[in-house]
């Protein structure tokens, strides 16, 4: 589920919003059934199909003036 943008995620959840069932809306987005309950299962969790990890990355050792040293430093 993780594959999807959040354009494909809302449309699952308008198709299910609208009445489709779980196989209609996997036939017309063309998303297998357990994508779709997936979806819905974090959309009906969480409220939203958004992740709320921002920037959850492992944080940079060098800041910005770093970088621009150590690539100064190794260009000829």
């Amino acid at each position: 589920m993780s594959d999807l943008s959040e354009f494909p995620k809302g449309m699952v959840v308008g198709a299910r919003l609208s009445g489709s069932s779980v196989t209609e809306a996997a036939h017309i987005l063309g998303f297998p059934r357990s994508t779709i309950s997936a979806v819905m299962k974090a959309y009906s969790k969480e409220g939203k199909t958004t992740s709320s990890k921002h920037k959850s990355g492992r944080k940079s050792k060098l800041a910005d003036r770093g970088k621009k040293g150590l690539e100064a430093q190794s260009s000829p």
